[in-house]
This record gives structure tokens, sequence and C-alpha cells, in this order.
């Protein structure tokens, strides 16, 4: 008999992180699961383990996010980044979390970065897979709201990487 899917392990963890840490980001996301309670249940139905053996959203069209190609091939060409480290990077549109994963296990812990799922179901879902606590508590990984001024303040914390460094 096949086990039913776990999800959302983390994300009230996360959420609890997320309101000290950043509780703008917290607060959209509370707002945006009860004004649309319905609509984010059933696109988290869209989540199911594919072919490959892995957690996948399935998409509207009946295709999955990673049905053709696995994460791993799709993002390891991120940390080939060209010459010299890349101190910072910003990713735009997280998914289910596996490009955000590789980035904070594969760069060093002074490696800062910032994400905008500009979705709301994916971004709680993302946060209910994996243990971010940790990188959320000190700032390594920050969340940026789908808000111009929001990213753009965010950004502003990058200025040391900017000035003296690099953004991937």
């Amino acid at each position: 008999m096949r086990q039913p899917l776990r999800l959302n392990l983390f994300l009230e963890s996360n959420l609890r992180v997320l309101r000290q840490t950043q509780p703008e980001v917290a607060t959209w996301l509370e707002q945006e699961a009860r004004q649309h309670k319905e609509g984010l249940a059933t696109l988290q139905q869209a989540i199911h383990i594919n072919a490959h053996g892995i957690l996948d959203w399935r998409l509207p069209q009946g295709e999955s996010l990673f049905q053709k190609t696995p994460p791993q091939d799709l993002y390891a060409p991120w940390l080939e980044a060209g010459p010299g480290p890349v101190d910072a990077s910003i990713i735009v549109g997280v998914g289910l979390g596996y490009g955000l994963h590789t980035l904070l296990s594969k760069t060093p812990p002074s490696h800062r970065i910032i994400a905008l799922e500009p979705h709301p179901a994916m971004l709680l879902t993302c946060l209910g897979q994996t243990d971010f606590g940790g990188v959320l508590q000190n700032g390594r990984l920050r969340l940026a709201l789908p808000d111009g001024k929001h990213v753009s303040a965010l950004l502003q914390h990058l200025w040391l990487q900017y000035e003296f460094g690099r953004i991937g």
C-alpha cells in the first residue's frame, strides 16, 4: 500500500520564524491562505510523487514541473556562475524549493539569498517541505513579497555584496 504524502511538516515552524523575522511576509501568507482557502487546497492537491520518485507539482495542462527533467539537472548549472564565487543570489519563483535547497546546501554560510515566489500556494508548499528556520532566523534567506517596494528594500540589504562581491 502506498504511503500518503506527508506535506507541510515544517510549515508551522517556518511561519513561526517568519512572524518573528519577516512579519510582513508571514502576514501576507496567512491572509492569502485565509482568503483563498479552497483554491489553496485545490492547488495543494496538485502535489504528487512523479515518475522520478520525487515530489512534484502537476500543472493545469496535465504535465508536472519536473516530469521531463529532474530538479538536480535543472539547478546544478546555478552553481556554475563563472569565475569567482557568487556572494548572493536572487531567486524568482521558488517552486517546491529544490533550487533554494541547492543554493543553501552548496554555498557557504556567508552567501545571502533573496527569494520571491508570487504564488502563495507554491510558497506555502515550499515552506512546508523543508526546515528553513535557521536560515530565516539568521537572515541568510530573506523572502520577498511580490511588491516592488518590498523587493527594493531587501535589495538594499545586499549593497555590500553588490559593491564588493558578485550577485547571481
